[in-house]
């Protein structure tokens, strides 16, 4: 079994995050990224940044 997970955020409200708290949320991602990526459940991995108003 695949599943896709889409993930939404608030723009404010994460243009507000300082350089280090960004890193540290790619720090913390990253290896969940890998091992669904080595798992098999991994469907796409790129984030497409699409701006709705």
């Amino acid at each position: 079994m695949k599943y896709l997970c889409l993930a939404y955020y608030d723009e404010k409200k994460l243009e507000a995050r300082t350089a280090v708290e960004m890193a540290a949320i790619g720090r913390d991602c990253r290896p969940l990224g890998q091992d669904l990526q080595r798992s098999g459940h991994l469907l796409e991995g790129r984030v497409p940044l699409v701006r709705i108003q």
